[in-house]
């Protein structure tokens, strides 16, 4: 992809980072990006977080596979991912036993992707919920 054509979807200001990380992406990212169809706002969102992550920018110390992550959803309450084990562990609204969903081999980019995603319900039955095995689970208080 030429610069001017990065330029004219993300604008001037974004495209000398745009064209360089989608150049040093996994091709499992970018088919993911189009099986998936972000939106030109979910595509610079997940790059400016990649680059946050690339850059060793750390907003919390706690280890993100130990903490909930609340999520802005109409049926996805909260979600947290551990990267070392690859699973995805969601928990939804309508959950009334105080249960969650763990999903694994859920790799880096399609959680960064699920991060990122404008509609987080959308992008987990586009490319969670049915390519990935589930276990249910309960809360340990």
């Amino acid at each position: 992809m030429q610069l001017h054509q990065i330029s004219k979807i993300f604008g001037n200001e974004n495209a000398q980072l745009v064209k360089h990380h989608l150049a040093s992406m996994p091709v499992e990212f970018l088919v993911e990006m189009a099986v998936c169809q972000y939106s030109e706002s979910e595509i610079l969102n997940l790059i400016k977080s990649l680059t946050n992550q690339a850059e060793g920018l750390q907003l919390q110390d706690e280890p993100l596979s130990s903490r909930w992550i609340d999520v802005q959803s109409s049926n996805i309450e909260a979600i947290r991912y551990n990267a070392k084990s690859q699973s995805l562990d969601i928990r939804f609204y309508s959950s009334k036993d105080h249960s969650f969903y763990s999903y694994e081999g859920v790799p880096q980019f399609v959680f960064e992707g699920f991060m990122s995603a404008e509609s987080k319900g959308r992008y987990f039955h586009d490319c969670i919920r049915e390519d990935f095995k589930t276990s249910k689970q309960l809360l340990s208080h």
